[in-house]
């Protein structure tokens, strides 16, 4: 789930290795909590302006392995880097503990400029190059733990200095760490 300029909030996967990445319904608010949720082989993207009270904006339905890499999310979608501030940050799984105190960062698809994270107060600065996270292979940095079975991730997304408008930075699910991997996208855009 993005947020734009012109587009407002919209809701974006890929739904299979080397498949094309699209985005659903657009919905024109600045809401800056985002939340991505897994149950089973459905994806399921809202967002809130106060993060307890929550409106659905997409789902999708991806086949991923049982267990899967949730986090934080950023791309600057230029030659130059972008930065962002996650706050409040919560993964939690029905199976599992997730522990949001420990990440591992690292950059995915080779991006030219090598990414950084850094803890924050409650949640965790990133900085990234990067092309997008598009098309059939993404460039961009992942601050990411596992999570076994159902779960979610939530984040109050600020402070973006976005590279350029479709410069993202949000919470993701994916199957795996290679650039082609299915995910869905809760994200916010310059």
């Amino acid at each position: 789930l993005f947020r734009t300029g012109e587009m407002g909030l919209a809701f974006q996967h890929r739904d299979a290795n080397y498949g094309w990445s699209v985005h659903d319904a657009s919905v024109d608010t600045g809401a800056p909590w985002v939340k991505l949720e897994r149950q089973g082989s459905r994806l399921i993207g809202s967002y809130s302006w106060d993060g307890a009270n929550w409106a659905w904006m997409a789902q999708t339905t991806i086949n991923m392995n049982s267990s899967v890499y949730v986090g934080l999310a950023l791309t600057s979608n230029s030659p130059s880097y972008s930065g962002v501030e996650f706050a409040s940050v919560n993964a939690t799984s029905d199976s599992a503990p997730v522990t949001t105190g420990s990440w591992t960062s690292a950059d995915i698809g080779s991006p030219q400029l090598a990414g950084s994270s850094s803890p924050y107060q409650d949640g965790l600065v990133l900085t990234a190059g990067g092309a997008d996270v598009w098309g059939t292979s993404d460039q961009f940095r992942f601050a990411y733990q596992q999570m076994t079975g159902d779960g979610s991730i939530v984040a109050l997304v600020r402070g973006l200095s976005a590279a350029d408008a479709w410069s993202k930075a949000g919470v993701m699910i994916r199957d795996s760490l290679g650039a082609n991997s299915p995910h869905a996208f809760m994200l916010i855009s310059g």
